[in-house]
């Protein structure tokens, strides 16, 4: 059941339990400091995709597997973004959006 949090007497703001409020500010984050979803919707329809408790986000075959899946046979979806952004520019509306895990378990 989610808590409520009250932002003013006639306002109030529904969040699952355990979960923090999202935070949309921007800030500059190190590539060494970022764990690729393995869980992304883009890949559910992969054949070699396998669903996988969050906690494993840092475990090197599941890291290996989830970048092999989005850059997809011989980094072709890396190439169509590039190609993409060549063609479009930046699009300051798709943000890379984040979490911060540093509570999540370290699998090595």
């Amino acid at each position: 059941m989610p808590t409520m949090q009250h932002t003013s007497e006639d306002n109030a703001v529904a969040e699952p339990e355990g979960q923090r409020p999202a935070d949309s500010k921007q800030r500059k984050v190190s590539l060494k400091r970022l764990w690729l979803d393995p869980n992304n919707y883009r890949l559910i329809h992969e054949p070699e995709y396998v669903s996988e408790p969050l906690e494993r986000v840092r475990d090197k075959t599941v890291a290996r597997r989830t970048l092999r899946l989005l850059a997809g046979d011989r980094n072709q979806n890396i190439q169509d973004l590039v190609e993409s952004f060549r063609a479009n520019g930046y699009l300051p509306v798709d943000q890379i959006l984040c979490e911060n895990w540093a509570t999540v378990t370290i699998w090595s």
